[in-house]
């Protein structure tokens, strides 16, 4: 990383703190630091405005005939979590856009941005509590099920919702351990867990999170929930190693977890063996073995990865830098990415959690016309390089535009529509009361096809095919 990035991503790690509404503990954690190695206990465009749909606030209620009243009682729970009990609402044609809410509701839309269903896997939380935008959402290897990773708070579980993509009938809840998911010297009023994915071959549930200090994964039978393993990823020893992302390989032998804590980052990539978990070495404290900020993704036997700036960085697994792609959205803390591997194309938008002159804006990249680098293995990109295919931001003064999308995580889906998650917040503060949108955008052209309001923040999107 450039000097000049170094310090714009030291400057940023204070925004961590915010949206995690952190709270300082009493006392002190401390432990020997895990062994690395060894096993781990520019241009405005014209756009017109989109179609605005308001989802309803009823709480406890569906849009459609979703009967969510049969209910089953969750061990250690106060409360029952529903199990949809109605009989199987028909397919829609194309896809159904999936957005799991601060609040615990899952929305599922039509392609026209109407609403399908509104499920209520999980508890309402109080509106207070404040929630992270992740990676909570997954399909099966055979699309066929969507898992949704519903957290708890103080006194409710994590849970794990079993939902049949295409109807988005509740088909199991998996209710997991509670707790506050603490970390050193901090703790969370939330879940524990703060990512899921899928096998790619056994189509086990892997779950990412943090407990008591520790960095924790978990594997759970899909089948029925059950715990098959669970393993310390990183011990305590004075860093926040707050769970960002987690992923499998496509051969399920690696595991990589990316981490954004007040003084984290990076990303550790596991072996797995019969013996548990091998860590990547460390070769930087605070830092996993692979430089990052944020999300990441698998691609041409690389990964990328973001580092709060506009340029997203393909890395090895050693976490060399080999090239970049500029998105030129500058200015904002990019975290987040969609990529279409068979268009090669890279999509990004702009934060809504920025100063308003800054929101608004989306960008398209092509794969195959990367940023050099003057320094072999550094983030120090020749200028000018390859433009984006397609910039479009706020003009100046850069005031916020409603038609242009903005958001927090976004999802592709296969028919050439991309769904982007806007949250309504102060800077960097998010509860389980704050409000936003479920933006379906044309990549193409950047326009938003369709804007559906929602009463509570979307967290994590997906297309699920119908």
């Amino acid at each position: 990383m450039s000097k000049a990035h170094q310090r714009s991503f030291l400057s940023l790690i204070w925004l961590v703190m915010l949206p995690l509404g952190l709270v300082a503990c009493s006392g002190s954690e401390s432990a020997s630091p895990t062994v690395a190695g060894t096993p781990a206990t520019t241009s405005k465009s014209e756009l017109s405005t989109p179609a605005t749909t308001l989802i309803s606030n009823t709480m406890g209620a569906t849009l459609t005939g979703n009967d969510l009243t049969a209910q089953t009682t969750v061990p250690g729970s106060r409360t029952p979590a529903p199990v949809a009990s109605s009989p199987a609402t028909p397919p829609v044609k194309g896809e159904l856009a999936y957005g799991l809410l601060a609040d615990n509701r899952l929305v599922a839309l039509r392609e026209d941005g109407s609403v399908f269903a509104t499920l209520h896997p999980g508890n309402v939380p109080p509106g207070t509590i404040t929630r992270i935008p992740g990676h909570y959402l997954a399909l099966s290897p055979d699309k066929k099920i969507l898992y949704a990773l519903i957290s708890g708070w103080t006194d409710e579980p994590d849970r794990v919702a079993v939902i049949e993509a295409s109807t988005a009938q509740v088909k199991a809840i998996y209710p997991l351990a509670r707790s506050q998911g603490k970390f050193i010297g901090f703790a969370i009023p939330g879940g524990v867990y703060r990512s899921l994915a899928v096998g790619p071959v056994t189509g086990r549930l892997y779950l990412f999170g943090n407990r008591d200090g520790t960095a924790i994964i978990t594997t759970l039978n899909p089948a029925n929930g059950s715990e098959l393993a669970s393993w310390t990823a990183r011990e305590r020893d004075g860093y926040n190693w707050l769970v960002y992302q987690g992923e499998v390989t496509p051969d399920e032998q690696q595991l990589y977890v990316s981490y954004h804590g007040d003084n984290t980052g990076g990303i550790d990539r596991f072996e797995l063996s019969n013996s548990g978990l091998v860590r990547c070495p460390q070769t930087r404290r605070g830092w996993g073995c692979i430089g990052s900020h944020g999300s990441f993704a698998f691609y041409g036997g690389n990964l990328l990865v973001t580092y709060g700036y506009n340029v997203v960085v393909a890395e090895d697994n050693s976490g060399k830098a080999l090239y970049g792609f500029d998105t030129g959205l500058t200015g904002t803390h990019l975290t987040e990415f969609a990529i279409d591997p068979k268009a090669q194309k890279l999509y990004a938008v702009n934060s809504c959690l920025v100063q308003p002159e800054m929101q608004g804006g989306f960008s398209a990249v092509n794969l195959t016309n990367p940023l050099q680098s003057s320094v072999p293995g550094e983030q120090e990109w020749v200028t000018p390089g390859p433009a984006p295919d397609l910039l479009i931001i706020p003009a100046p003064p850069r005031t916020p535009a409603a038609n242009l999308p903005c958001g927090e995580r976004l999802a592709l889906g296969s028919n050439d529509l991309l769904l982007v998650a806007k949250i309504t917040a102060p800077p960097y503060v998010i509860r389980a009361a704050t409000t936003g949108a479920l933006q379906i955008v044309d990549p193409r052209t950047g326009k938003i096809l369709h804007n559906s309001g929602t009463p509570s923040a979307p967290l994590d999107v997906l297309f699920a095919p119908s």
